[in-house]
């Protein structure tokens, strides 16, 4: 496979699971937490009412870890979609990029892979198994900065090749 069609096949594939995951999340995900965030309020409210300041923190603490999970998942949805993008950027401008075609391969399926990982990782730290999602979110962030920085790098170098 050449680096170009990785990059294009990756990214649509990118695009793609960014679209499902956000029909998904506004589909099946969204009301049910909007509706246990407002819920959660409303107790926080009624405990501060009554002066049981404790209980109205808890409450108030589970509609924060809500909004927190929320706005996770919606950045996950939205990290896929962009690295979907990010990889046909670089298809389209992988004639510009001076680089052996060997690390052409290489940067094109760490972005592509990093596209992947670092979202999954989100959704799972965001559901609770946040020592290995951060591990992989980790991961999949520093093979998209080295792809990032391994195109941005082939692509100085093909300003000052001989043409």
């Amino acid at each position: 496979m050449t680096p170009q069609r990785i990059l294009v096949t990756g990214g649509l594939l990118l695009i793609f699971l960014g679209i499902c995951y956000g029909l998904i999340h506004a589909g099946f995900i969204v009301t049910p937490l909007r509706e246990a965030r407002v819920e959660r309020m409303q107790l926080a409210l009624d405990y501060t009412n009554r002066n049981e300041m404790e209980r109205a923190f808890g409450y108030l603490k589970e509609a924060s870890d809500i909004q927190l999970l929320w706005e996770r998942n919606m950045d996950a949805h939205t990290h896929i979609t962009i690295f979907g993008f990010q990889s046909l950027l670089f298809a389209s401008i992988l004639p510009n990029i001076n680089l052996a075609q060997r690390l052409l391969l290489i940067l094109s399926w760490l972005l592509v892979l990093g596209g992947l990982l670092l979202p999954t990782g989100v959704v799972l730290e965001a559901l609770g198994f946040e020592k290995p999602g951060f591990l992989m979110a980790l991961l999949g962030g520093g093979w998209i900065f080295l792809a990032t920085f391994g195109f941005l790098a082939g692509a100085v170098r093909g300003l000052f090749r001989a043409k």
